[in-house]
This record gives structure tokens, C-alpha cells and sequence, in this order.
């Protein structure tokens, strides 16, 4: 399986279709909009510090991804079994669809909801 490690991005649509959707990805600091990354498989990702905007997530696979500090804004996340996460800590969730969601014995203390 290929590795990726970007920094300090601004990715749309276009410059995702790029990106291996079978990768083994690591995002730092980036910035995700109007992206559709419901192929991808995220599994073992790791992705902090970054942004997802007006983006479509669902039904992706985190299963033993790391997620920490990460905003999403307007975000489609459906169908996500959030509960097969190594790692979900200090993340922020604003005005995202979440339907068919599972948070399963998760602790969301750190994250929160708007």
C-alpha cells in the first residue's frame, strides 16, 4: 500500500481525484472543500489539525484511524461507524449530517457539536 503525507493544503475536488483512494494517507493542517470522498478508504489514516468543508464522507471506512482536531463544517458524514476508531479526540462538528452515525462506547468528551 502506497503512503501519502500532505501539510498545509488547500484541496478541492480536483486535486482529491488525484490522490490513491486506497492509500495510506497522513494529513496535517489541511483543508478539504467541496470534496466527495465517499470511495475513499481511510483506514489507518491519520488526520489532525485539518478542516473539512461542504465535503461528502459518507459511508468511508475509518476503521484504526486517527482523528484529532479536526473541524467539520457542513459536512455529510452518513453511515459512518465511528466507533471502529483508534483515535477520534478534540474534534468539532458544525452543522453536520450524522444520520446512521455509531459513536458505540466512544468517548466524546473532547468533541462537540453544533
Amino acid at each position: 500500500m502506497r503512503e501519502i503525507f500532505l501539510e498545509n493544503l488547500i484541496l478541492d475536488q480536483k486535486k482529491i481525484d488525484e490522490i490513491d483512494k486506497t492509500c495510506l494517507c497522513e494529513f496535517e493542517s489541511c483543508v478539504f472543500s467541496h470534496a466527495d470522498f465517499s470511495s475513499f478508504n481511510f483506514s489507518r489514516a491519520k488526520i489532525q489539525d485539518s478542516k473539512f468543508e461542504h465535503c461528502n464522507l459518507s459511508n468511508v471506512n475509518l476503521k484504526n484511524a486517527n482523528i484529532k482536531n479536526c473541524e467539520f463544517h457542513h459536512t455529510k458524514l452518513v453511515g459512518i461507524n465511528w466507533s471502529e476508531i483508534k483515535s477520534l479526540f478534540g474534534n468539532q462538528f458544525f452543522d453536520c449530517k450524522l444520520d446512521y452515525s455509531r459513536f458505540i462506547s466512544m468517548d466524546l468528551k473532547k468533541s462537540k457539536f453544533f
